[in-house]
């Protein structure tokens, strides 16, 4: 009994494994679909004031990125592209999503 409910649970990881890596396959490939039809979602994390502050200097990316991290919990390819599009809008002096 405990044998088979070893190996369920051995094939249930393997399976999320799978799914989870084409779930990562395919985010790039959406994003790039939403940004082709002019969509926008909603911002998965909130953006903090200090994360936003730091932000502003471009000498403190990575600081921006690791307050971002801590506050909000994505992944580090994930707080990247969001501090870096958020340093590209305000660059471009346009409101932040």
């Amino acid at each position: 009994m405990v044998v088979i409910g070893l190996t369920a649970a051995v094939g249930l990881c393997a399976v999320l494994g799978l799914l989870g890596r084409r779930v990562q396959s395919l985010e790039p490939q959406m994003s790039a679909l939403q940004r082709h039809l002019g969509l926008t979602s909603p911002p998965l994390y909130s953006r903090s004031d200090r994360a936003k502050q730091l932000a502003a200097d471009p000498k403190k990316k990575i600081e921006a990125i690791k307050a971002f991290r801590e506050e909000s919990g994505p992944g580090v390819r994930e707080a990247k592209r969001i501090i870096e599009e958020l340093i590209a809008s305000q660059r471009m002096n346009l409101p932040s999503r």
